[in-house]
């Protein structure tokens, strides 16, 4: 959160200070005997380099590797945003304030696209959340940059009066920006029930409560400027209102580090109706389990055990959004609710055909990701071709398996390790060694290879598997907790 709030507070000094500085100019255009006031824009952007640096080295160390900076979406946003940054500060020494502005943006740009909304709402969310941090940064950095002129210039009190003419007008505009997108995206991600009940409910709330009072103190001074009599005391109520402003920030940090919603709000799912669905995959390093039955989706997210396996387990924050395209209905963002620790239930319409469930994960303290799930409907029972295709592979003799494991999506997959043993040896360490699961679906749609889904709820793990012309297993995919494992089997009569 820390190092959030150093970026969000360096981002607000430059694009604002960038902004205000035009104000500034305007005056000692007409005055150039004025003193020009010190600028904090190359300060600022040095502060949001040194929060971006800090968060690019937390992924690092959280992940094991440098690789995660160019193989993850996380580490492609914050290289995105030094570069911006690196950029903009290059720009600023050669004076070029103007393309500075567009070099900061970018910025603004990756934060919009690594945002809970915009997992939310994929497009408009990404634009929602940019325009309302564009927002926030500009009256923030703007009023810091007007104090500044007021204290240089306190002894000429028209120049005084013409910075703060232009800083109000600009406040007043950025105020309705960052409220109207504020509400906005935040009944995007919470609904109004969940406001009071939730941790980023409560902090919403807290910052909307700060939003009032900098803005209220923003109202004030600019009616002190107008009156003569007042006007010494608007040192004074800017002042306030900079110190709002900076909590507004921290209030910001917090929330892009809060989980949306809480997975601890109903004590379990609601039970399936009809058949169920299991699917599962790795979100960075997060589990991601699915259950998709008529007319809702369930799902259940895990992180690897740290220590001792025998203590008792610790708890674990964890955000889910969600979006669902619909084959023929269209789509739309899913509305989780909490039904356990790391359970999540949405109602689901599923329509005939491929959906396409796209889910947004995140774990303090671990990496998390974007994932795309296809989930195929209706399916059809898959208990006989499960039993069918374990029966020719335990017969088919020597067989060579390539396979290929990973720990963490964001910093990709190993290459693919070669395995030649027995076809009855391997199918000993198979959860469906038996020929059975406890949940076995037919996934298949058309003419295409028949693909099996099976779920083992008790062991936390699913698998998908993709039969032959004859029926037996040429892909497998396995996930538990903390493993995505991928192989593809290579008979003897295909040598």
């Amino acid at each position: 959160m820390a190092l959030r709030w150093l970026l969000f507070t360096g981002l607000a000094v430059a694009l604002g200070g960038l902004i205000g500085e035009r104000f500034t100019s305007t005056a000692r255009a007409e005055k150039p005997t004025l003193p020009a006031p010190r600028s904090p824009v190359a300060g600022g952007v040095l502060i949001a380099l040194v929060g971006v640096v800090g968060l690019g080295v937390t992924l690092v160390v959280g992940a094991g590797t440098g690789s995660a900076l160019w193989q993850g979406g996380a580490g492609g946003v914050l290289l995105a945003e030094a570069a911006g940054l690196m950029l903009a500060l290059a720009l600023i020494v050669v004076d070029r304030r103007r393309w500075a502005i567009a070099a900061v943006m970018v910025v603004v740009a990756a934060e919009g696209v690594r945002s809970h909304a915009d997992v939310a709402a994929p497009g408009w969310g990404a634009v929602l959340t940019g325009v309302h941090l564009a927002a926030a940064a500009i009256w923030v950095g703007a009023l810091l940059q007007t104090a500044r002129a007021v204290v240089v210039w306190r002894h000429e009190r028209a120049a005084v009066q013409w910075v703060l003419a232009g800083y109000t007008r600009l406040a007043g505009w950025t105020f309705v920006v960052v409220v109207v997108t504020g509400v906005v995206s935040g009944l995007l991600l919470v609904p109004l029930s969940a406001l009071v009940s939730t941790t980023y409910g409560r902090v919403l709330l807290v910052k909307l409560g700060l939003v009032a009072g900098a803005s209220g103190l923003a109202l004030a001074a600019r009616r002190m400027h107008r009156a003569p009599d007042r006007f010494a005391r608007v040192r004074k109520v800017i002042r306030g209102e900079s110190a709002m402003l900076i909590l507004v920030l921290a209030a910001s940090a917090v929330l892009v580090s809060t989980p949306p919603v809480s997975g601890s709000q109903q004590s379990g799912p609601p039970v399936p109706i009809g058949p169920l669905l299991p699917l599962g995959t790795l979100a960075g390093q997060v589990g991601v389990s699915v259950a998709a039955s008529e007319g809702q989706v369930v799902v259940r997210l895990s992180t690897p055990r740290r220590g001792d396996y025998y203590a008792p387990e610790p708890d674990q924050e964890y955000a889910l959004t969600g979006r669902l395209a619909t084959s023929g209905i269209g789509g739309g963002t899913l509305d989780f609710g909490g039904c356990g620790q790391g359970c999540f239930v949405a109602p689901a319409r599923w329509g005939d055909g491929d959906n396409v469930l796209t889910l947004r994960v995140d774990a303090p303290g671990w990496e998390g990701g974007t994932v795309s799930e296809l989930v195929p409907w209706p399916t059809k029972p898959g208990g006989d071709d499960l039993a069918r295709a374990v029966e020719l592979l335990r017969a088919a003799g020597d067989i060579t398996v390539y396979e290929a494991v990973t720990s963490d999506t964001s910093v990709g997959t190993s290459d693919p390790q070669r395995l030649d043993l027995s076809a009855a040896f391997f199918l000993e360490q198979e959860p469906y060694a038996a020929g059975t699961a406890p949940v076995a679906v037919r996934i298949s749609q058309g003419d295409g290879p028949v693909r099996l889904a099976l779920g083992y709820p008790a062991a936390s793990m699913n698998v998908l598997l993709t039969l032959d012309d004859q029926g037996r297993i040429s892909e497998e995919t396995l996930t538990d907790t903390k493993h995505l494992v991928t192989r593809r089997f290579v008979y003897s009569d295909h040598r």
